[in-house]
C-alpha cells in the first residue's frame, strides 16, 4: 500500500491543472466581485450629482420657471 502511495505522489503531470484549476475560481470570484463594486460605486455616484442637479434647480426656482 506504501508503495502504491509513493509511486502515486510521484506523479506530477497534472499537477498545473490541478493547481490553475483550485485558483480558477476564488480568482474569477474576486473579479466578479471588484467589477460589481465598480459598477455600485459609479451607479451611487450618478445617482448623488443628479440628486445634487435637481435639488440645486429646485432651491433656485427654476423648475417653476419651466412648467409655467
Amino acid at each position: 500500500m506504501i508503495k502504491l502511495f509513493r509511486k502515486w505522489c510521484g506523479h506530477t503531470q497534472g499537477s498545473t491543472a490541478i493547481e490553475f484549476s483550485l485558483m480558477a475560481i476564488p480568482y474569477t470570484i474576486l473579479s466578479v466581485a471588484i467589477i460589481e463594486i465598480a459598477i455600485m460605486y459609479s451607479a451611487a455616484a450618478m445617482l448623488e450629482g443628479a440628486t445634487g442637479a435637481a435639488s440645486r434647480l429646485i432651491k433656485t426656482g427654476q423648475i417653476q420657471q419651466a412648467v409655467d
